[in-house]
Protein backbone atom coordinates (compact mmCIF):
# COMPACT_ATOMS: atom_id res chain seq x y z
CA UNK A 1 0.00 0.00 0.00
CA UNK A 2 0.87 3.79 -0.39
CA UNK A 3 1.41 4.10 2.97
CA UNK A 4 3.01 1.13 3.88
CA UNK A 5 5.83 3.21 5.00
CA UNK A 6 4.10 5.36 8.18
CA UNK A 7 2.89 4.22 11.05
CA UNK A 8 1.25 6.24 13.54
CA UNK A 9 2.33 5.63 17.14
CA UNK A 10 -0.11 8.71 19.48
CA UNK A 11 -2.32 11.61 19.32
CA UNK A 12 -2.76 13.97 22.09
CA UNK A 13 -4.33 17.11 22.79
CA UNK A 14 -3.31 18.36 26.40
CA UNK A 15 -1.95 21.80 28.56
CA UNK A 16 1.24 22.27 29.22
CA UNK A 17 1.60 24.18 32.95
CA UNK A 18 4.93 22.85 34.42
CA UNK A 19 8.04 22.26 32.94
CA UNK A 20 9.34 19.02 32.08
CA UNK A 21 11.63 17.51 34.87
CA UNK A 22 14.53 16.18 33.18
CA UNK A 23 15.19 15.65 29.45
CA UNK A 24 13.06 12.97 27.65
CA UNK A 25 14.15 11.16 24.67
CA UNK A 26 11.59 10.61 21.66
CA UNK A 27 10.36 7.29 20.75
CA UNK A 28 9.02 8.35 17.48
CA UNK A 29 9.15 11.09 14.65
CA UNK A 30 6.60 13.86 15.79
CA UNK A 31 4.47 16.81 14.23
CA UNK A 32 3.35 18.97 16.76
CA UNK A 33 1.38 22.26 17.06
CA UNK A 34 1.17 24.86 19.93
CA UNK A 35 -2.09 26.05 19.60
CA UNK A 36 -1.97 28.82 22.50
CA UNK A 37 0.35 30.28 24.74
CA UNK A 38 4.02 30.36 24.69
CA UNK A 39 6.50 27.51 25.40
CA UNK A 40 9.95 26.76 25.09
CA UNK A 41 11.89 23.73 23.86
CA UNK A 42 15.45 22.81 24.80
CA UNK A 43 17.68 20.61 22.22
CA UNK A 44 20.02 18.53 24.29
CA UNK A 45 22.03 17.78 21.20
CA UNK A 46 22.92 21.49 21.01
CA UNK A 47 21.77 22.95 23.85
CA UNK A 48 19.70 25.07 22.01
CA UNK A 49 16.33 26.76 23.04
CA UNK A 50 13.62 26.88 20.41
CA UNK A 51 10.66 29.57 21.31
CA UNK A 52 7.18 28.47 20.85
CA UNK A 53 5.09 31.56 20.61
CA UNK A 54 1.51 30.60 19.47
CA UNK A 55 0.67 29.73 16.75
CA UNK A 56 3.82 27.26 16.35
CA UNK A 57 4.30 24.36 14.35
CA UNK A 58 7.47 22.28 15.22
CA UNK A 59 8.62 18.95 15.25
CA UNK A 60 10.54 16.36 17.40
CA UNK A 61 13.32 13.53 16.06
CA UNK A 62 12.70 10.09 17.09
CA UNK A 63 16.11 9.17 19.17
CA UNK A 64 16.48 12.77 20.08
CA UNK A 65 16.25 14.29 23.41
CA UNK A 66 14.26 17.79 24.73
CA UNK A 67 12.79 19.38 27.33
CA UNK A 68 10.04 21.83 28.10
CA UNK A 69 9.80 25.34 29.66
CA UNK A 70 6.80 26.93 30.55
CA UNK A 71 7.44 28.94 33.89
CA UNK A 72 7.10 32.26 33.77
CA UNK A 73 6.42 32.42 30.17
CA UNK A 74 2.43 32.83 30.52
CA UNK A 75 2.04 35.48 33.11
CA UNK A 76 -1.64 35.65 33.93
CA UNK A 77 -2.60 32.35 32.15
CA UNK A 78 -2.10 28.85 33.65
CA UNK A 79 -1.45 27.09 30.39
CA UNK A 80 -0.32 26.21 27.11
CA UNK A 81 -2.84 24.19 24.73
CA UNK A 82 -0.87 21.75 22.84
CA UNK A 83 -1.37 19.22 19.92
CA UNK A 84 0.94 16.36 18.41
CA UNK A 85 0.88 13.19 16.55
CA UNK A 86 3.32 10.60 16.82
CA UNK A 87 4.53 8.72 13.87
CA UNK A 88 7.52 6.54 12.60
CA UNK A 89 8.69 4.64 9.44
CA UNK A 90 10.82 6.08 6.07
CA UNK A 91 8.04 8.70 5.29
CA UNK A 92 8.04 10.14 8.47
CA UNK A 93 11.51 10.79 8.36
CA UNK A 94 11.63 12.26 4.96
CA UNK A 95 9.27 14.51 5.98
CA UNK A 96 11.18 16.03 9.15
CA UNK A 97 14.16 16.13 7.06
CA UNK A 98 12.38 18.22 4.60
CA UNK A 99 11.10 20.36 7.54
CA UNK A 100 14.39 20.48 8.77
CA UNK A 101 15.56 22.02 5.24
CA UNK A 102 13.08 24.64 5.47
CA UNK A 103 13.05 25.68 8.64
CA UNK A 104 16.30 25.23 10.19
CA UNK A 105 15.20 26.90 13.42
CA UNK A 106 13.37 23.65 14.10
CA UNK A 107 9.89 25.84 14.30
CA UNK A 108 7.42 27.79 11.68
CA UNK A 109 4.54 30.31 12.22
CA UNK A 110 2.09 28.99 9.78
CA UNK A 111 0.26 31.34 7.77
CA UNK A 112 -3.23 29.61 8.30
CA UNK A 113 -3.79 28.63 11.48
CA UNK A 114 -6.88 27.32 11.73
CA UNK A 115 -6.23 25.23 9.11
CA UNK A 116 -3.68 23.86 10.91
CA UNK A 117 -5.62 23.36 13.82
CA UNK A 118 -8.06 21.16 12.10
CA UNK A 119 -5.84 19.16 10.43
CA UNK A 120 -4.11 18.26 14.03
CA UNK A 121 -7.40 17.51 15.37
CA UNK A 122 -8.99 15.37 12.80
CA UNK A 123 -5.70 13.70 13.45
CA UNK A 124 -6.85 13.10 16.88
CA UNK A 125 -10.10 12.06 16.05
CA UNK A 126 -9.16 9.04 13.29
CA UNK A 127 -6.16 7.85 15.66
CA UNK A 128 -8.65 8.17 18.63
CA UNK A 129 -11.15 5.74 16.45
CA UNK A 130 -8.56 3.35 14.51
CA UNK A 131 -5.21 3.87 13.56
CA UNK A 132 -4.96 1.33 11.11
CA UNK A 133 -8.07 1.70 9.36
CA UNK A 134 -7.58 5.03 9.10
CA UNK A 135 -4.19 4.95 7.97
CA UNK A 136 -4.54 6.27 4.46
CA UNK A 137 -6.74 9.65 5.81
CA UNK A 138 -3.92 9.99 8.72
CA UNK A 139 -1.21 9.52 6.43
CA UNK A 140 -2.73 12.39 3.56
CA UNK A 141 -3.17 14.47 6.49
CA UNK A 142 0.18 14.42 7.40
CA UNK A 143 1.20 15.10 3.52
CA UNK A 144 -1.45 18.07 3.91
CA UNK A 145 0.95 19.58 6.91
CA UNK A 146 3.45 19.62 5.13
CA UNK A 147 1.98 21.64 1.97
CA UNK A 148 1.09 23.75 4.54
CA UNK A 149 4.45 23.83 5.77
CA UNK A 150 5.76 24.73 2.54
CA UNK A 151 2.93 27.39 1.97
CA UNK A 152 4.08 29.45 4.97
CA UNK A 153 8.02 29.23 3.81
CA UNK A 154 6.74 31.44 0.71
CA UNK A 155 6.24 35.64 1.76
CA UNK A 156 4.74 36.45 4.40
CA UNK A 157 1.07 38.40 3.78
CA UNK A 158 1.48 41.62 4.06
CA UNK A 159 -0.07 43.50 7.09
CA UNK A 160 -3.27 44.43 4.98
CA UNK A 161 -4.13 40.97 4.34
CA UNK A 162 -5.53 41.24 7.83
CA UNK A 163 -6.09 45.26 8.44
CA UNK A 164 -8.44 44.67 11.17
CA UNK A 165 -6.09 41.86 13.15
CA UNK A 166 -8.77 39.33 13.05
CA UNK A 167 -6.23 36.58 13.38
CA UNK A 168 -4.47 38.30 16.54
CA UNK A 169 -8.22 38.25 17.88
CA UNK A 170 -9.11 34.22 17.48
CA UNK A 171 -5.42 33.68 18.73
CA UNK A 172 -6.36 35.51 21.77
CA UNK A 173 -9.48 33.69 22.12
CA UNK A 174 -7.82 30.57 22.00
CA UNK A 175 -5.56 31.48 24.39
CA UNK A 176 -8.38 32.52 27.18
CA UNK A 177 -11.74 31.30 26.00
CA UNK A 178 -12.97 31.84 29.76
CA UNK A 179 -11.75 35.90 29.65
CA UNK A 180 -14.75 38.39 28.99
CA UNK A 181 -15.43 39.70 25.73
CA UNK A 182 -16.96 42.24 24.61
CA UNK A 183 -17.11 42.38 20.92
CA UNK A 184 -18.98 45.83 20.35
CA UNK A 185 -16.35 47.26 22.00
CA UNK A 186 -13.63 46.01 20.21
CA UNK A 187 -15.77 47.00 17.05
CA UNK A 188 -15.59 50.10 18.07
CA UNK A 189 -11.55 49.95 18.91
CA UNK A 190 -12.18 49.18 15.28
CA UNK A 191 -13.86 51.58 14.40
CA UNK A 192 -16.47 49.58 12.07
CA UNK A 193 -19.64 48.39 12.75
CA UNK A 194 -20.93 45.34 15.13
CA UNK A 195 -22.44 43.97 11.46
CA UNK A 196 -19.74 44.49 9.75
CA UNK A 197 -17.17 43.12 12.41
CA UNK A 198 -19.49 39.91 12.74
CA UNK A 199 -19.35 39.07 8.77
CA UNK A 200 -15.45 39.86 8.28
CA UNK A 201 -14.61 37.49 11.48
CA UNK A 202 -16.82 34.85 9.90
CA UNK A 203 -15.56 35.07 6.61
CA UNK A 204 -11.76 34.77 8.00
CA UNK A 205 -12.97 32.00 11.02
CA UNK A 206 -16.05 30.50 9.33
CA UNK A 207 -17.95 30.80 12.60
CA UNK A 208 -19.21 34.63 14.24
CA UNK A 209 -17.48 35.85 16.98
CA UNK A 210 -19.52 34.88 19.60
CA UNK A 211 -20.11 31.52 18.40
CA UNK A 212 -16.15 31.12 18.13
CA UNK A 213 -15.75 31.97 21.49
CA UNK A 214 -18.61 29.28 22.85
CA UNK A 215 -17.03 27.00 20.36
CA UNK A 216 -13.67 27.34 22.26
CA UNK A 217 -14.79 27.11 25.87
CA UNK A 218 -16.83 24.04 24.77
CA UNK A 219 -13.78 22.73 23.63
CA UNK A 220 -11.89 23.20 26.78
CA UNK A 221 -14.83 21.34 29.20
CA UNK A 222 -14.00 18.14 26.65
CA UNK A 223 -10.61 18.39 28.24
CA UNK A 224 -11.45 19.41 31.35
CA UNK A 225 -14.15 15.96 30.94
CA UNK A 226 -11.70 13.56 29.78
CA UNK A 227 -8.56 14.67 31.43
CA UNK A 228 -9.36 15.85 34.84
CA UNK A 229 -10.98 14.75 37.74
CA UNK A 230 -13.41 18.19 38.12
CA UNK A 231 -16.65 17.71 39.04
CA UNK A 232 -18.91 18.62 36.97
CA UNK A 233 -20.42 21.46 38.74
CA UNK A 234 -16.45 22.54 38.58
CA UNK A 235 -16.61 22.59 35.51
CA UNK A 236 -19.54 24.40 34.73
CA UNK A 237 -17.99 27.43 36.53
CA UNK A 238 -14.63 27.04 35.48
CA UNK A 239 -16.36 27.36 31.69
CA UNK A 240 -18.76 30.34 32.19
CA UNK A 241 -22.04 28.57 32.32
CA UNK A 242 -25.19 30.01 34.26
CA UNK A 243 -26.07 26.84 35.61
CA UNK A 244 -25.82 22.55 35.40
CA UNK A 245 -29.12 23.21 32.77
CA UNK A 246 -27.14 25.48 30.41
CA UNK A 247 -24.28 23.49 30.56
CA UNK A 248 -25.39 20.26 29.57
CA UNK A 249 -28.33 21.23 27.14
CA UNK A 250 -24.83 23.55 25.17
CA UNK A 251 -22.63 20.23 25.77
CA UNK A 252 -25.20 17.75 24.15
CA UNK A 253 -25.85 20.31 21.27
CA UNK A 254 -22.22 20.33 20.96
CA UNK A 255 -20.79 16.37 21.50
CA UNK A 256 -24.10 14.60 21.07
CA UNK A 257 -24.36 13.43 24.35
CA UNK A 258 -24.56 14.48 28.15
CA UNK A 259 -21.19 15.35 30.00
CA UNK A 260 -21.67 12.75 32.08
CA UNK A 261 -21.89 10.27 29.10
CA UNK A 262 -18.78 11.96 27.24
CA UNK A 263 -16.72 11.33 30.59
CA UNK A 264 -17.69 7.74 30.64
CA UNK A 265 -16.56 7.35 26.92
CA UNK A 266 -13.97 9.22 26.24
CA UNK A 267 -12.42 9.75 30.05
CA UNK A 268 -8.43 8.78 30.33
CA UNK A 269 -8.93 7.42 33.34
CA UNK A 270 -6.38 9.32 35.37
Amino acid sequence: MYFDDLEFANSVYRFFSTDSSAFFVMKCNSMEFIRSGHIQLVRKSDNRVIDLTAPAFYWLHQGASYRYIVSGLNPGHKYSEHIFVDFRGARSSRMLAALDELYPEGMFHPQDPEEVSRVFFRLLQLYRSNPKENLPEMGALTERLMYLAYASAEKSPAESDDPYHLDKIAEQIRSDPFAAYDFHRIARQLEISDDHFRRIFQKKHRLTPHAYLHHQRMFRATELLTTTHMRIKEIVYNCKFANMMDFSRSFKRYSGMSPRDYRRKHGSGL
